[in-house]
């Protein structure tokens, strides 16, 4: 245990912090470069401020020393600690609670947010905390279905821009009275076709525009769409034919792309993917499979969608063995 100890690089990381003639940007490079939690756990109990916030947004801090840090009188620091991705849940409830309406603001923003903290966030006075309960990722259905019904417009915006939105959120969303909400509506990516059409029904040619660039919109529907006047509209579909256009002539001018980019862990060049675009013979040099099992060379070949082995180090000692077994046979035939 001692020996532990004596070789544990924490020890001399914790000494350079804690000593008072270091320089500030020894202890600042220590600790940006340490993974130890013991090392970030004696920053936390440091009296400089800077060294606390370090050490708050530190990757390798533990959910005991961001705990520790969201009771520091800086409020900075508890910023830190609420933007930590490492931050509990409990600590996040705390945090929601501060003297700071920044601090609060972070502590909901973050993803480990409980659904607890969420629900008194859509619930609160402030609008702010309001809008960004109803953006998060986590937000459960009651959150937006309250969201959803608030009277304040950003934070509609926000939960119809919400991909955790159910199809009866996004039904209220995009029929809302506000021209924003809706195109929100029409914008989010799991919107269903149900709430899509009602989008390119829209009095607002803007709302139309967007729904007819929905991945959900079927070939029939742009169809009817053309005989729309609206200029924004045409200039949509305009864009949308020629996107679909530049990926399919992507994929005939590049038949490169259909080569897979590995073989094993060996990455290919794209002067070998090309040649086996070609349908010509590629050979690969020093290459382990997926089996763990090592190569010297393979050869291989494509057939467009992926690679062939066509000759191995086995295969090769085979052929090598055969090759020797006919010269054999081939001396013994001259003798006689």
């Amino acid at each position: 245990m001692k020996s532990f100890l004596r070789n544990d690089p924490s020890k001399a990381e914790i000494e350079i912090l804690e000593a008072q003639g270091r320089f500030f940007e020894d202890k600042v490079a220590v600790l940006e470069r340490t993974t130890s939690p013991r090392t970030i756990m004696s920053a936390a109990y440091n009296e400089e401020v800077e060294l606390r916030k370090l050490a708050a947004s530190h990757p390798y801090a533990t959910e005991e020393v961001l705990d520790k840090l969201s009771l520091d009188s800086d409020v900075e620091v508890r910023l830190q600690v609420a933007a930590n991705a490492n931050t509990g849940q409990t600590t996040l409830d705390r945090l929601f609670y501060d003297e700071y309406l920044e601090v609060r603001q972070v502590a909901v923003t973050n993803e480990n947010a409980s659904e607890q903290v969420l629900v008194r966030a859509i619930n609160d006075s402030e609008a702010e905390l309001q809008e960004i309960a109803a953006a998060h990722a986590g937000a459960p259905d009651y959150v937006l279905e309250v969201a959803i019904k608030s009277k304040n417009v950003e934070v509609r915006r926000a939960v119809a821009g919400n991909e955790n939105a159910t199809e009866a959120i996004l039904m209220l969303a995009v029929q809302d009275p506000d021209m924003q909400v809706r195109r929100a509506a029409a914008m989010n990516d799991e919107a269903t076709l149900k709430v899509i059409q009602i989008a390119m029904k829209d009095k607002n040619e803007d709302v139309r525009a967007v729904a007819v660039m929905h991945d959900t919109v079927t070939e029939d529907l742009l169809v009817a769409m053309r005989s729309d006047a609206s200029l924004k509209v045409q200039q949509a579909l305009r864009r949308l034919e020629m996107l679909q256009a530049s990926i399919e002539l992507k994929t005939l001018q590049d038949p490169v792309d259909s080569i897979p980019k590995y073989i094993g862990d060996k990455k290919l060049t794209y002067a070998q993917r090309q040649r086996l675009a070609d349908g010509k013979l590629v050979e690969v040099k020093n290459v382990t499979d997926k089996n763990g099992v090592k190569h010297d060379r393979i050869n291989l070949r494509s057939d467009g969608k992926r690679l062939l082995v066509v000759d191995d180090k086995k295969n090769q000692e085979q052929k090598k063995e055969q090759k020797k077994e006919r010269e054999k046979k081939s001396s013994l035939k001259r003798r006689f």
